[in-house]
């Protein structure tokens, strides 16, 4: 075997010194950025739920009800006859915010899509460990606003308890603007009826579980779509029956009342989300 020079000596690596590796710099995940500003932007959902009141309550704007309305159609009786002005706006608040719920988890959707097939390091991983369910947003959509177990049967406890005059006289006023403190008693008294109600579902016989609740556990892998989708049955114990006890607990005004109803169905909405939120 021919002897080394000492030109190859020189430019090889001693036996001992691991080969050098070249690193390079850390680069920005380019839709970091755009994943903080979103969720930033996402805190903005809760005050969008409450657009219609607020609107409806800016003094000194041409939007405040006073200069909208009739004064007839809002101005309250001695014996508090139903106006049917409170129920539409209450309705319609609801329905607002569902715009600005729909619109927020189609963003979602697409943004946790694009971060999977990127495979950025900021991806969030969906709620259940076997992934998110896959299905067509439009028809989702449309299954969701159609079920009648759901929004069906809120219209119809809604409009049959205000215009039978069956809250108490408190609902029926226009006076004043969102209470903020009986807006979270009412949350609060919802949700303590809405999980006893939950619980005696599960425990008071398997004849009744099997009527009312078991139709919605069959979501084991649920869509933020899947909200009101369960039976009739379980709708009027879990929403229909907790909302009017809570209506009787706690005696706000309509404006109140109406904030009530938009943040609280679409709260439930938003947590039967396939992703979690920042919150």
């Amino acid at each position: 075997m021919a002897p080394r020079t000492s030109q190859e000596t020189a430019s090889s690596p001693s036996p001992s010194t691991p080969p050098q590796v070249k690193t390079m710099p850390p680069t920005r995940n380019k839709s970091s950025g755009h994943v903080a500003v979103f969720n930033a932007l996402s805190l903005l959902i809760w005050p969008s739920m409450l657009l219609v009141p607020l609107l409806l309550n800016a003094q000194g704007w041409n939007t405040h009800y006073s200069k909208v309305f009739p004064a007839e159609w809002y101005i309250v009786e001695d014996d508090y006859s139903p106006k049917p002005l409170g129920l539409s706006l209450g309705i319609f608040a609801v329905f607002v915010g569902q715009v600005f719920v729909l619109i927020y988890h189609f963003v979602r959707l697409q943004m946790f899509q694009f971060e999977m097939d990127n495979k950025s390091a900021t991806h969030i991983p969906p709620v259940q460990k076997s992934g998110a369910p896959q299905y067509n947003y439009a028809t989702g959509m449309l299954t969701h606003l159609a079920q009648p177990e759901g929004f069906g049967l809120l219209v119809l406890y809604l409009s049959g308890t205000w215009m039978y005059s069956l809250m108490p006289a408190s609902y029926y006023s226009f006076e004043g603007g969102i209470d903020y403190f009986q807006l979270a008693l009412c949350l609060a008294c919802q949700d303590g009826v809405q999980y006893l109600m939950h619980r005696l579902e599960h425990v008071v016989s398997p004849e009744l579980y099997r009527r009312s609740h078991k139709p919605h556990h069959r979501f084991t892998n649920p869509k933020l779509f899947d909200a009101f989708n369960g039976s009739p049955a379980d709708t009027i114990l879990m929403i229909l029956i907790p909302l009017y006890i809570t209506a009787n607990l706690v005696h706000c005004n309509v404006w109140t009342y109406m904030a009530f109803g938009s943040v609280y169905a679409n709260w439930l909405t938003l947590i039967h989300s396939e992703y979690p939120h920042i919150w």
